[in-house]
């Protein structure tokens, strides 16, 4: 595949793998988010018109997004490797959102292309920040419509879920 088009993805069904409960990091919860991420860190060249020029190199957003993801994994691990006061269920749920997070943005793996920019602050001079790129994405509004209309509760938030009578506490 030479050019670039987000139609050229298919889609493809997966099966969210669960397993025990991540109650710390350990290397091969290390080695899968290091495999998530291909060579080149999800940097692409994509011809635009210009020779060579920083308009023809972007991020491909689904690799930005796991590195976000990854990133704010890696601070929590080291904010309760050095806080007693955090519930053992808190850390174990926080996991396990990271892992589901993980696979959802591998599932969705959004081939939207980031611009990258001029970061004079950054080590290499340059980045990406995500904002502003196209994005074929489903209609959230109609989602959220119709998973209102078929709600089984009236409970609002976006705290712990829980099940779908209020009876139970979710993951």
């Amino acid at each position: 595949m030479s050019v670039w088009h987000p139609s050229v993805f298919p889609l493809v069904t997966k099966v969210f793998e669960g397993g025990p409960p991540i109650r710390e990091i350990t290397e091969e919860i290390e080695l899968r988010w290091q495999n998530d991420m291909p060579m080149g860190r999800g940097f692409v060249r994509v011809p635009t018109g210009g020779a060579g020029s920083a308009e023809d190199i972007f991020t491909v957003a689904v690799y930005h997004q796991l590195h976000c993801l990854y990133m704010m994994q890696q601070s929590f691990t080291r904010a309760i490797e050095n806080a007693s006061q955090v519930p053992q269920a808190e850390v174990t749920h926080t996991y396990h959102c990271a892992e589901l997070l993980r696979q959802a943005l591998k599932c969705s793996a959004d081939p939207s292309l980031d611009t990258v920019i001029d970061i004079p602050d950054s080590p290499t001079g340059h980045g990406t920040s995500g904002w502003g790129g196209i994005h074929v994405c489903r209609d959230y509004e109609s989602l959220f419509a119709w998973t209102e209309e078929h709600r089984t509760s009236d409970r609002i938030g976006a705290g712990s879920i829980a099940g779908p009578h209020d009876g139970h506490a979710g993951h």
